[in-house]
């Protein structure tokens, strides 16, 4: 979150670290971010299509969304 981000940040200056390191600390968050953000992508695309596929009437078994959930 971006309390997280914020918080690793202080304490990192209060630490007494260099510009350098709290600038790193900061871009590994960044990076944690990104790939939080892709993975939901991912999902939320993933999502979409099951939810598109589903007929929304009839046997659950009809439906993309169970058919997925029951091979995870």
């Amino acid at each position: 979150s971006a309390e997280d981000a914020a918080a690793a940040i202080v304490a990192a200056l209060r630490r007494g670290d260099t510009a350098r390191e709290v600038r790193e600390r900061a871009r590994e968050k960044l990076e944690g971010i990104r790939e939080k953000i892709a993975a939901l992508r991912k999902l939320e695309r993933n999502l979409v299509r099951l939810i598109a596929e589903c007929p929304g009437s009839g046997s659950s078994s009809a439906c993309s969304i169970m058919t997925r959930l029951e091979s995870l």
